[in-house]
């Protein structure tokens, strides 16, 4: 066998050694005995901002009805309102206004459900399905099911047929 290969081996053997003796007299010269209270009083040196790091403090804890207004109202549940107080009445003004252009609003157009809305407030795609056929995205001007998307919005959507109007809400 050649001294050439023992060389790696010995130098691994060497330096174990050391650690081995180095691990031995760091565990016999470290103390054994429990803190005391001299050993456990702040460091006077240490300034306000490192004594606040150094033992931080816990906000209190919030009071159960704080989580249960939480748990009454889902954040993303699709009837989810801001709280709002009691309702001002407004009075009734003396004069009453007669609107003369009137727009006929039908029923919903048979089987026609909005199920999304994509795109950036200039360039706004629907996702319109109609009875049993796959959803389709259609954009402004195009027609489902005899109905012109005449207006595309951020929740919904105006279908039109001729001068016959009916808004469609992405959380009816």
């Amino acid at each position: 066998m050649n001294i050439l290969n023992l060389i790696p081996a010995i130098g691994t053997l060497i330096l174990a050694s050391i650690l081995g003796l180095l691990l031995t007299w760091l565990a016999r010269t470290q103390p054994t005995e429990p803190m005391t209270t001299a050993q456990s009083l702040p460091d006077p040196e240490l300034t306000e901002r490192e004594e606040r790091l150094a033992s931080p403090v816990l906000p209190a804890p919030r009071p159960d009805i704080f989580y249960a207004a939480i748990l009454d109202r889902p954040l993303f549940a699709p009837k989810r309102r801001p709280v709002t107080s009691a309702p001002e009445i407004e009075p009734e003004p003396d004069i009453i206004e007669v609107v003369t252009e009137t727009t006929t609003i039908l029923s919903a157009p048979d089987d026609v459900t909005l199920s999304g809305i994509l795109g950036g407030s200039d360039n706004l795609s629907a996702l319109l399905g109609h009875g049993d056929t796959a959803a389709e995205w259609v954009r402004e001007e195009d027609e489902i099911a005899g109905w012109i998307v005449s207006e595309i919005g951020v929740s919904w959507v105006v279908l039109s047929s001729g001068d016959q109007t009916y808004r469609l809400e992405l959380f009816e």
